[in-house]
């Protein structure tokens, strides 16, 4: 009988830490924008210390209000599920190594 080990965080080969934008249907000409900001507000809480998901999401909704228009959402986290509604061409999911952000507009 072969013995088998189980696989350990430590054994895991960290993930790359580059953005990229998983899926999109965000249009229009602040499209290179958007995601410019979005990159650069993850990476300097990547930066920080403390590194809090929580403050990000609050950071990212904060900017998004103000530069593109009320009413949207953010989710950030490794591991979660979703399932919601919105608004045409305000969707935008993207990740930095194993981080996953989720920005929508409802209203």
């Amino acid at each position: 009988m072969m013995n088998q080990r189980s696989a350990y965080v430590s054994d895991m080969e960290p993930t790359p830490r580059v953005f990229m934008v998983e899926k999109t249907d965000f249009r229009g000409k602040q499209r290179s924008r958007v995601m410019d900001d979005i990159r650069k507000c993850i990476i300097d809480h990547q930066s920080e210390d403390g590194d809090s998901q929580r403050d990000l999401a609050h950071d990212l909704k904060e900017m998004m209000d103000e530069h593109y228009g009320r009413y949207w959402h953010v989710i950030v986290g490794t591991d979660y599920s979703a399932f919601m509604s919105y608004c045409p061409g305000s969707y935008i999911q993207a990740s930095y190594g194993d981080l996953v952000v989720l920005l929508f507009r409802l209203g």
